[in-house]
C-alpha cells in the first residue's frame, strides 16, 4: 500500500462512514471501478486503524454525550446499592437511562451483525446487491423530508425506539445500506427529534465500531503481517480529520432538515453499481 492509497482509503472511510451514503458500498464500487488489489483487500492493520480513527472522531465530536454515557454506566453499577440510586428526575437518572438505551440498542445490533457477517463477506460484496442497498438507503433518506420537528425529545423516547434503531444498525452491515443514514432516518421516521436521532445514532455506533475492530484483533495478531507504518498513520489521520468534517456537515444539514438531499446521490450510486454488476456479468 502506498501513501496515496492510504490517503484515498482514509478519505473515503472518514467521509462515507458518517455521511449517509454507505462506506462499505463505496468501497465495493471502488473495487469494481478501479480494480485495485489494495481496494479488494486492504491490509488488516489499516482497516483497524481507520476504524479506530472514525471512532475517535465520534468520541471527540460528541464528547459531552459520551461523558454522559460513561456517567450513566457508573450510575448503573452504583445503583445496585439503594444508597446510590438517583432520584427519578435527576441528571444522574437521565444518564442511566441513556446508558440503558444504548445497551438495549446494541444487543440486536451485535446479534444481527454476527449472524450476517460471514454471509456478507462471501455473498453480498457484489455490485448488484450493493446497488440495491444504496437504493434502499436513498428511499429512507427521501422519506425523512416530510417529517417536521418538533419530534419526540429524550424524555419521550422509549425502549421500542432503541430496539428498532438497534435492529437497523445491525442490518447496516449489508454493504450499501448506510449505517448513519438508515439509523438516523428511521429514528426521524419513528418520530424522534432530528438532533436526538443523530446523537443516538452515533452513540450506539461507539460500541458497534469498537466491536467490529475488536473482532479483527485476533486475526491481526495471528497474521504476523508487516505493519505499513506511514500509509497506516496517514490514512488514519485523514480518516479522523475527514470524519470530523463529515460529522459537522451532517449535523448542520440535519438542523436545516436537508437529510433528503443525499437521496438522489444514493440512487445514482445504486443505479451505477447495478449497471456495472450487470454489465460485468454479460
Amino acid at each position: 500500500m502506498s501513501i496515496l492509497e492510504g490517503i484515498i482509503l482514509g478519505l473515503v472511510q472518514g467521509l462515507t462512514e458518517f455521511l449517509p451514503v454507505s462506506s462499505s458500498g463505496h468501497l465495493a464500487l471502488m473495487r469494481v471501478i478501479f480494480n485495485n488489489p489494495v481496494l479488494k483487500e486492504s491490509p488488516l492493520v489499516f482497516d483497524v486503524a481507520v476504524h479506530v480513527a472514525t471512532l475517535l472522531a465520534i468520541v471527540i465530536y460528541f464528547r459531552r454525550e459520551v461523558l454522559r454515557l460513561l456517567r450513566g454506566c457508573l450510575v448503573t453499577v452504583l445503583s445496585v446499592s439503594k444508597r446510590f440510586r438517583p432520584h427519578e428526575h435527576s441528571p444522574a437518572a437521565a444518564d442511566r437511562k441513556l446508558f440503558f438505551y444504548v445497551l438495549v440498542a446494541s444487543i440486536p445490533t451485535a446479534v444481527i451483525a454476527l449472524l450476517l457477517r460471514g454471509y456478507v463477506e462471501n455473498q453480498l460484496q457484489q455490485p448488484v446487491p450493493v446497488g440495491i442497498m444504496l437504493l434502499i438507503t436513498g428511499i429512507i433518506l427521501f422519506m425523512t423530508r416530510k417529517y417536521r420537528d418538533p419530534g419526540r425529545d429524550f424524555d419521550r423516547m422509549n425502549p421500542i425506539d432503541t430496539v428498532v434503531v438497534g435492529i437497523v444498525q445491525g442490518l447496516a452491515v449489508l454493504p450499501g445500506l448506510s449505517r448513519s443514514g438508515s439509523t438516523i432516518g428511521c429514528g426521524i421516521i419513528f418520530g424522534l427529534e432530528r438532533k436526538l436521532a443523530a446523537r443516538f445514532s452515533f452513540l450506539i455506533a461507539v460500541p458497534a465500531i469498537t466491536g467490529a475492530a475488536a473482532l479483527k484483533l485476533p486475526e491481526l495478531f495471528s497474521s504476523g503481517a508487516d505493519v505499513l507504518l506511514v500509509p497506516t498513520i496517514v490514512g488514519g489521520a485523514v480518516a479522523f480529520i475527514s470524519g470530523l468534517a463529515a460529522l459537522a456537515v451532517l449535523i448542520r444539514l440535519l438542523e436545516h432538515r436537508k437529510l433528503a438531499w443525499f437521496a438522489p446521490y444514493c440512487w445514482a450510486a445504486g443505479v451505477t453499481a447495478i449497471v456495472l454488476g450487470l454489465w460485468g456479468g454479460m
